[in-house]
């Protein structure tokens, strides 16, 4: 298996969960410097990234004349050590959405970040669409490669990767406790963790982080079955903490 078509499934699906980026395009004001900003993003069903900029930002000015960009998109959770966790790099050219899509587009955009809705409303703001040529897909220390736009967009992604960040935050802000209960008991870890949080799920399985006060460390944790969706995967978290209540 070559490079090109190595990591495509684990890329497409880390891209499809995460929801911000940082966003790189070619400077007009400063004479094709790299201009680069953090970035929000949707996600459509062929891989293409969605922005919402405004037309007196400097993206807007940007891609206006060349149409070139990056967005780079690192592990949320992993932050104490950014290089030791997964990023990807995907590069493409960005266009305006057309009329007859913008509906769909938005509400699609709207449902990841409500906040947009007053934003839309304010003058000037477009729909900007990004077609991968390529995604650097870096997994973890020597986990790297090149992936081909059309075998990126070709990939279907995992079913909880889209709806996977509303997962995570519910779990990490309304379950801590049973986040605990899930690394003792499936985890097989018994240590005084001071903080624990759930960084990544698909439907086979979820993994936690957690820190003893000094250092982090992951676990992967295996669903009992596939979760075939958001509601698969509440119960299937239920069956597993209601076995050891």
């Amino acid at each position: 298996m070559n490079d090109e078509y190595k990591y495509e499934k684990v890329a497409r699906d880390f891209i499809t969960l995460n929801r911000t980026g940082f966003l790189s395009t070619i400077s007009v004001s400063e004479a094709g410097y790299p201009f680069g900003s953090i970035t929000p993003y949707d996600i459509d069903s062929e891989g293409r990234l969605i922005i919402l900029i405004a037309d007196i930002s400097e993206h807007y000015k940007n891609l206006t004349a060349d149409n070139r960009g990056s967005m780079l998109i690192s592990d949320q959770f992993g932050s104490h050590d950014p290089q030791l966790y997964a990023r990807a790099t995907v590069l493409g050219k960005f266009g305006t959405v057309p009329d007859d899509e913008l509906e769909e587009v938005s509400w699609s955009y709207k449902s990841r970040f409500p906040d947009a809705v007053e934003r839309e409303r304010q003058h000037g703001f477009n729909y900007w669409r990004c077609v991968p040529s390529k995604v650097r897909w870096i997994g973890g220390f020597g986990l790297i490669g090149w992936i081909d736009g059309v075998a990126y967009s070709d990939v279907v992604p995992d079913p909880l990767a889209y709806v996977g960040w509303d997962i995570l935050q519910h779990m990490n802000i309304d379950h801590e406790k049973s986040l605990y209960t899930l690394l003792k008991t499936y985890g097989k870890i018994d240590i005084d963790a001071k903080r624990i949080e759930m960084t990544d799920l698909c439907e086979n399985n979820f993994t936690l982080q957690f820190s003893d006060g000094v250092n982090w460390k992951r676990v992967t944790i295996d669903f009992p079955e596939t979760a075939e969706d958001s509601i698969g995967a509440r119960k299937l978290f239920i069956s597993m903490l209601e076995k050891v209540s």
